[in-house]
């Protein structure tokens, strides 16, 4: 590969994954920023595999 193509192909593709990797980082704050549901009450018939 000659360095005159790979110059353009980086310049277009640098760029590009800077911006798949920030929407990402921000798509995964905003989930997990909210929090997850509390789980469900455990009723006295059912016990933990483990107990």
């Amino acid at each position: 590969m000659d360095m005159g193509r790979r110059g353009w192909l980086s310049k277009l593709v640098d760029p590009a994954s800077r911006i798949i990797t920030i929407s990402v980082q921000l798509f995964f704050l905003s989930v997990f920023r909210m929090g997850l549901p509390a789980p469900p009450p455990i009723s006295g018939s059912i016990r933990p595999a483990f107990l």
